[in-house]
């Protein structure tokens, strides 16, 4: 696992171990999608986005707080995640051709709209239906022993 807080450090010691341990599997931490993108350069697939990540769980969280379902929120996390990974292989193939990286890309968030418009209108029609979030089920917990 390689997971130093410095991209040209990260960088080196993923190639001295690929080049001294040719059959290692190696875990990286990505700082960026253009270090993930140097990553994959270098055949290294098992990598975590850091900002990715907290940026997933922090709109997750703001989602419940704006009264989304904790169900409803983690299935558009989820459907957000598998577009960003897809988008993420997809441009890394594409990234030295601006024209066709460009047109993907006003293709993807296109896509990406139609999606969480379909989503919206399902979730109209789930209202209600669901997991319950954390915040919920504390408050029926404190209601029922205020009681």
């Amino acid at each position: 696992m390689v997971a130093v807080d410095d991209r040209a450090h990260i960088n080196t010691i993923c190639d001295v171990v690929q080049k001294n341990f040719p059959n290692a599997k190696l875990a990286v931490r990505a700082l960026s999608r253009g270090h993930a993108f140097e990553l994959m350069d270098r055949d290294i697939r098992v990598f975590e986005r850091e900002t990715f990540r907290s940026a997933l769980a922090l709109a997750a969280k703001s989602l419940v707080t704006l009264g989304y379902g904790a169900h409803q929120t983690d299935r558009i996390a989820r459907a957000f995640e598998r577009h960003d990974d897809e988008l993420l292989r997809n441009t890394h193939a594409l990234r030295d051709n601006d024209e066709d990286l460009r047109s993907y890309v006003i293709r993807s968030r296109e896509i990406l709209a139609q999606t969480m418009r379909d989503d919206r209108e399902q979730a109209g029609a789930e209202k209600g239906t669901g997991w319950q979030s954390d915040a919920d089920h504390i408050d029926k917990e404190a209601k029922a022993r205020s009681q």
